[in-house]
């Protein structure tokens, strides 16, 4: 897979904040009692109908986007069911838990929880270079190399 060039990192990040908010806003309308962890999930499978991925990232026309989470999950089956109910093109899209940033091939999108904040700056020098749309928590994330980072603002969610 070759690398995105640093424009169109900046150019997909927009648009992904951009499509990720107006479309969790209209999913957590419908759910006026989402939790925070319910609304994070709806933007990790809102996000990748607003990324656009290099030509060669899928194989087929069928090959889901996969979602990786890496550390501690606290998602849980609220993710599973709602990346039943959402695809990207004709894509499905597919959890998948994982231990070690090693078994995040194939991800194209990956949450890491703060659990692995001692080891960040090597997950995400790991992933330097790789069509992966990276999403974390921790104050550093973006000063480290990821892409968009949660935050709270008050009794809100916020992207960065």
């Amino acid at each position: 897979m070759s690398p995105l060039p640093p424009t169109s990192l900046r150019l997909t990040r927009r648009h992904a904040l951009t499509g990720a908010l107006l479309l969790a806003a209209r999913a957590a309308l419908a759910q006026p009692t989402a939790t925070e962890e319910q609304l994070k999930a709806i933007y990790l499978v809102r996000f990748p109908q607003n990324v656009q991925w290099p030509a060669d990232t899928f194989k087929t026309e069928k090959e889901p986007v996969v979602i990786g989470i890496l550390g501690k999950d606290p998602f849980g089956p609220e993710l599973d069911a709602l990346a039943n109910k959402v695809k990207v093109n004709a894509r499905q899209i597919l959890p998948r838990r994982l231990r070690s940033v090693e078994d995040a091939g194939g991800c194209h999108v990956l949450y890491i929880s703060e659990s692995e904040t001692p080891r960040l700056a090597a997950i995400l020098e790991a992933l330097r270079g790789k069509p992966v749309f990276t999403v974390g928590e921790t104050a550093d994330f973006i000063k480290l190399g990821g892409i968009l980072r949660f935050w709270r603002s008050g009794d809100k969610i916020a992207l960065h």
